[in-house]
């Protein structure tokens, strides 16, 4: 806790005793002037004037946010007053009394300048639980909300124009991988919605169960990425979980994967909440295969993913066990290829928690895949000057360990031996077609080789590259 949530919970503990009450006046009579405020806060500048008249008169609360300490007694004392007078008018607002919301967006643009990464309302005081007006109206509001991408004024730029062409029609028909392939690119041109932001956080500490039905019909990925912005990884995640909307579990947990202040490891609880949206994910077939394309195409987009994915591949159905194996780009990768070291993190995770009949149905998923594959064996074009790894490494190591007995790995050992040795005995459409072959050999023999070392010990897999015999000449003669 930092000191200004220190300094915030001291304030409204302090605003709960009967006191002085201190409304902003300047920001009253500044709303109450618009006709139409919800269209001056679409404005980005008449809502920022809005949010300056607000700061000149309180100008401490701006101080306290970067320094975590109030210049003077007299500040404190005011501040308190100030939360006492929105206690106040919380607990009487009546969509009666304020039809246009002058009365609740001048309420909402104090809290939000008070509230810093969602302290505020965290330790506010109960009170407004039983203010089924308030609780409705922002349910409304969160319910109804809707974005409209616009291109910009005197700029025309195509490859915006087609992205966001591409985006909006994903949107509508809510395909979730075109989704997640334009988003990065328009993320930074949806403005954060502050009143949309304050009634999130206020559902969610109040009326949490007003706030699953208020995200229910949503549509729009903007519209429920703001939700998942609105609140921290851990609260997102406990939406994820309450919400069947698609596109609010994939914004939630989308956000707290890619958002970059979120930079942090996850704690014990997020991944909890985390391996339970994957499990509940799994139940639909559709939808896993579309979250595996989407977050395991490349594992090492999302390495935040991998404790929790393991986790949840233990529990899951087998036909999502299958998906996930089938989800992972294969490539020809040098042994520090961040993708294999994702999925051996995923993979450590559920080899600890799977039973042995999970864990062998993936394994022998993963074995099958990277035997067909041979290290890309079909594409002529695919070229190996030196021993490389794949993103199912793990796996098949643990095929080789928990699938295979011993005469079974030496059989294998021996025929790649063998292979090796006879390489001199075929033709090949050029020296480089050779030393391919030669190492997509060495290739195949590094899990099985890796295998018989460390059974019975924990095999993360290392760098130790093996030998298949103790000899130079293969070696002098493909120059390895």
């Amino acid at each position: 806790m930092n000191n200004y949530d220190k300094l915030l919970m001291s304030i409204l503990s302090n605003a709960q005793k009967p006191g002085r009450v201190m409304a902003p006046i300047a920001l009253l009579k500044a709303v109450r002037r618009k006709k139409y405020p919800f269209r001056a806060l679409n404005d980005i500048d008449k809502g920022n004037a809005l949010f300056k008249t607000f700061e000149d008169e309180f100008a401490f609360i701006k101080y306290a946010k970067v320094a975590g300490r109030l210049r003077s007694d007299q500040d404190y004392e005011n501040w308190v007053a100030l939360i006492r007078w929105i206690i106040a008018e919380l607990k009487k607002w009546r969509i009666t009394n304020d039809r246009k919301f002058h009365m609740l967006i001048t309420i909402l643009i104090v809290t939000h300048s008070c509230d810093l990464n969602g302290a505020f309302w965290i330790t506010f005081p109960d009170v407004l639980g039983d203010n089924l007006n308030l609780i409705k109206a922002l349910h409304k509001v969160i319910a109804n909300s809707r974005v409209e991408f616009l291109s910009r004024k005197n700029v025309v730029q195509v490859w915006e124009t087609e992205a966001l062409s591409r985006f909006k029609l994903a949107d509508a028909k809510g395909d979730l991988v075109k989704i997640a392939e334009n988003w990065r690119i328009l993320d930074h041109a949806a403005l954060p919605n502050f009143f949309q932001t304050q009634a999130v956080r206020i559902l969610y500490r109040f009326a949490f169960k007003h706030l699953v039905l208020a995200v229910k019909r949503l549509r729009q990925v903007a519209v429920t990425t703001q939700v998942a912005h609105a609140l921290s990884a851990e609260q997102s995640m406990v939406l994820a979980n309450a919400s069947d909307n698609p596109y609010v579990n994939f914004s939630c947990i989308f956000t707290m994967l890619t958002e970059r202040s979120r930079r942090i490891e996850l704690s014990h609880r997020e991944q909890e909440l985390m391996t339970e949206l994957l499990v509940k994910i799994s139940k639909d077939s559709a939808k896993w295969k579309e979250w595996m394309r989407i977050f395991n195409h490349y594992p090492m987009r999302y390495p935040d993913l991998q404790v929790a994915l393991g986790n949840a591949l233990a529990v899951v159905p087998i036909t999502a066990v299958e998906a996930y194996v089938s989800s992972i780009v294969l490539t020809v990768s040098p042994d520090d290829d961040p993708n294999m070291a994702c999925v051996a993190v995923c993979l450590s995770s559920f080899r600890k928690a799977a039973a042995p009949k999970q864990r062998h149905k993936l394994w022998v998923f993963a074995y099958r895949r990277w035997s067909e594959w041979q290290f890309d064996i079909k594409n002529d074009e695919t070229l190996l000057f030196k021993i490389s790894c794949t993103a199912l490494d793990y796996a098949v190591v643990g095929y080789a360990i928990e699938c295979m007995d011993n005469t079974g790995r030496d059989q294998i050992l021996t025929e790649i031996r063998e292979s090796l040795s006879s390489l001199d005995k075929r033709w090949y459409l050029s020296i480089s077609s050779c030393i391919t072959e030669y190492n997509r050999l060495l290739s195949m023999f590094q899990p099985y080789a890796y295998a018989k070392s460390v059974i019975g010990k924990d095999w993360l897999i290392g760098t130790t590259i093996y030998q298949p015999f103790n000899e130079t000449y293969l070696s002098m003669m493909f120059s390895i």
